[in-house]
C-alpha cells in the first residue's frame, strides 16, 4: 500500500482534486481514453464535497469506479481528504484513529452540508458518527474503491515534473522531501497516521506564487480552494490560466472543486506541451 509508483508513461494529463465531480471527469477521460500512451494523474481528493448531488451516479462512488475502471492508466497521489478516511479505518493506534474519525465525520457545516456526507451519501449511507466509517469502508470495499486509494503514491515524479497534492515546500531540497514522504506513505502502510505533511495539508503552500526552487522540474499541485484572495469565498470565479501556471510553466497550480458550484469548469495541465486545458460542464 502506498508505495511510490515510478514513471509509467512519456505523456500525462494531470487532473486535480475532483470531489466527486464525475461528469467532468468523464468528459476529461473521453477527451484522452484513445491516445493509448497518455496516463491520468490525479492529484487526490477525489471525495467529498459540499452539498450533494441530485443524481447519485454524479457522485463519490461513480467517480471512484470512473478511475478504477482506467486500470493502470489511473495514477492517484496522496492528498488530505483520503488520508481522513483511510486513517479512519487503518490507523492502529485507537485513540489517534477516533480522532481522525471525529476530525473527518464531524458535521461542520450542518446536516446536510457537511463535506463527507457527500461521499457517504453515494453509497447509500449517512453519517451516523464514528461507526459509520467502518460501514463506508465495506461499502468501498465492495466496488474495489478501497483498493484505488490504497494504491495511491505519495507524489507522482517523471523526467519532467512532480505531481503532488499540495506542492513542495520552499526551503527544502526536493530530494529530502521525497525521503519524507516516502517515510510518511510507509508509516501508513504500517496503520500509523500520525504525520500530516505539509506537502498533503498546506493551503500555504498550494497558494505560494513565488518561484521554487527545490528543484528544476516542474511542481503540479491542486488543494488550494483558491489562488487569489479576492477570489476566496466568491463562487464561480473563473481563474486564468496565467494564474495558474506561473514563473514560465514551471509551477502549475490546478485548485480544487470543493468550494466551486457542482459541475463548475476543471481544469487540467497536458505534461507534454504545458498547455492547461478547461473541461466544462
Amino acid at each position: 500500500m502506498f508505495g511510490t509508483i515510478k514513471q509509467r508513461f512519456d505523456k500525462h494529463v494531470v487532473i486535480p482534486d475532483l470531489h466527486g465531480e464525475t461528469e467532468l471527469l468523464r468528459k476529461a477521460v473521453e477527451q484522452y481514453y484513445d491516445e493509448d500512451d497518455v496516463g491520468f494523474v490525479f492529484l487526490g481528493d477525489v471525495i467529498d464535497k459540499r452539498g450533494s448531488f441530485t443524481n447519485p451516479e454524479d457522485g463519490v462512488r461513480a467517480t471512484l469506479e470512473t478511475i478504477r475502471l482506467l486500470g493502470n492508466r489511473a495514477i492517484i497521489t496522496i492528498a488530505n481528504h483520503e488520508w481522513y478516511l483511510l486513517g479512519s479505518v487503518l490507523c492502529r493506534n485507537t485513540f489517534h484513529r477516533q480522532a481522525i474519525q471525529e476530525a473527518w465525520l464531524q458535521k461542520r457545516f450542518g446536516n446536510n452540508s457537511s463535506m463527507e456526507q457527500n461521499t457517504f451519501s453515494s453509497y447509500g449511507l449517512a453519517n451516523d458518527g464514528s461507526s459509520s466509517a467502518g460501514e463506508l469502508w465495506a461499502k468501498m470495499q465492495s466496488h474495489g474503491h478501497i483498493k484505488v486509494l490504497t494504491e495511491a503514491t505519495p507524489y507522482y515524479e517523471t523526467d519532467r515534473f512532480i505531481a503532488i497534492h499540495a506542492g513542495l515546500q520552499y526551503a527544502k531540497p526536493w530530494e529530502d522531501q521525497r525521503v519524507d514522504l516516502d517515510l510518511a506513505a510507509a508509516r501508513m502502510s504500517n496503520g500509523a497516521f500520525d504525520d500530516t505533511p505539509d506537502q498533503w495539508f498546506s493551503s500555504p503552500i498550494a497558494t505560494e506564487a513565488t518561484e521554487n526552487h527545490t528543484t528544476d522540474k516542474v511542481v503540479v499541485s491542486g488543494h488550494a480552494h483558491y489562488l487569489i484572495p479576492d477570489a476566496r469565498y466568491v463562487t464561480g470565479v473563473d481563474i486564468s490560466s496565467d494564474q495558474r501556471s506561473l514563473h514560465g510553466g514551471r509551477r502549475i497550480r490546478l485548485a480544487s472543486q470543493i468550494n466551486e458550484p457542482i459541475h463548475a469548469p476543471l481544469f487540467l495541465w497536458q505534461d507534454w506541451d504545458g498547455q492547461i486545458i478547461k473541461i466544462d460542464q
